[in-house]
């Protein structure tokens, strides 16, 4: 007979979800502080961008085709015959975001939002684990659910360090197609418009990256709810044991007594035939059986 045992915080867990507290992966998180919002710092990637552009200014060739617009380029100033005057400017990515999608699911993310991210990836598995158990048991009713963001940023993985280099392919909706090592050229040197204007990525030492195999391992339990069946109440209050396995403690139990009673006659009908050492080994085995059974009891 195998009685799983649980272990004293899986019990927490179960009596979460007995509870209707804990519901999804994300609830379970949440409820056992086991997430963290995190963010890019907007403040400090401009005081970065200011420390490192303030004061130097470069040269921009004036459009020949068409004249640059100065509401939209408020950094330029009339310079030389054919050039503007313009000060290094850090792009504004308010605006802007990283789209991820699966299946038929899909979020958006600001640059500056922050993400709720798992502390350890391993939490999420093991609560999978512990609801593969109680969905293999009848305990639990399982529902259908729709994604929402944090289920997405549950599967981000921070990168660190994380390297950026001018024009490295990364599209986001905002890149600047930089080809030029801006922060190696000298004051007043020539440059293109558009490297007057730089990437927030410039100044940051990580960040976000969406994991596809994460999702594709949780994904069929992000997309469902739990609820707590009837039978996960008697499961909780039967000391974390199902009926099943009570029935199954019982047969044993009988059995077990089955098995003394035998003993005993075989005993009193025979006893004049043991030398005490016999009898010595028969109470040692009947204290055995005897220890089983109050083990049983306080299962």
């Amino acid at each position: 007979m195998t009685i799983v045992k649980l272990t004293k915080y899986q019990k927490e867990v179960v009596k979460k979800i007995s509870s209707g507290e804990v519901t999804d992966i994300l609830s379970y998180m949440k409820t056992f502080n086991l997430g963290e919002y995190i963010g890019l710092d907007e403040k400090e990637i401009k005081k970065i961008c200011r420390e490192k552009y303030n004061g130097r200014f470069y040269k921009v060739k004036r459009g020949k085709k068409q004249e640059i617009n100065r509401a939209t380029w408020k950094n330029l100033e009339d310079y030389e015959e054919g050039f503007y005057k313009a000060n290094i400017e850090l792009s504004d990515a308010k605006g802007s975001s990283y789209h991820y999608k699966y299946g038929d699911s899909f979020a958006n993310f600001p640059i500056y939002e922050k993400r709720y991210v798992a502390k350890n990836f391993s939490d999420v598995i093991n609560f999978i684990s512990l609801w593969q158990y109680l969905r293999s048991k009848a305990l639990i009713i399982e529902l259908p659910r729709l994604l929402v963001k944090e289920d997405f940023s549950l599967c981000t993985d921070i990168i660190k360090p994380y390297n950026y280099e001018y024009g490295d392919g990364d599209y986001d909706g905002f890149g600047n197609n930089n080809r030029e090592q801006i922060d190696q050229l000298e004051d007043g040197a020539e440059i293109k418009l558009l490297d007057s204007v730089r990437d927030y990525k410039e100044f940051i030492d990580w960040n976000f990256s969406f994991s596809d195999e994460k999702m594709e391992i949780v994904y069929s339990y992000l997309s469902k709810k739990i609820y707590p069946a009837p039978e996960l109440g008697n499961y909780v209050q039967n000391k974390f044991t199902t009926e099943d396995e009570i029935g199954q403690r019982n047969n044993f139990r009988i059995a077990l007594v089955g098995v003394i009673i035998a003993i005993a006659t075989s005993i009193l009908s025979l006893i004049g035939n043991f030398a005490s050492s016999d009898l010595k080994k028969i109470k040692q085995e009947l204290e055995g059986i005897r220890q089983e059974i109050s083990e049983l009891d306080t299962r």
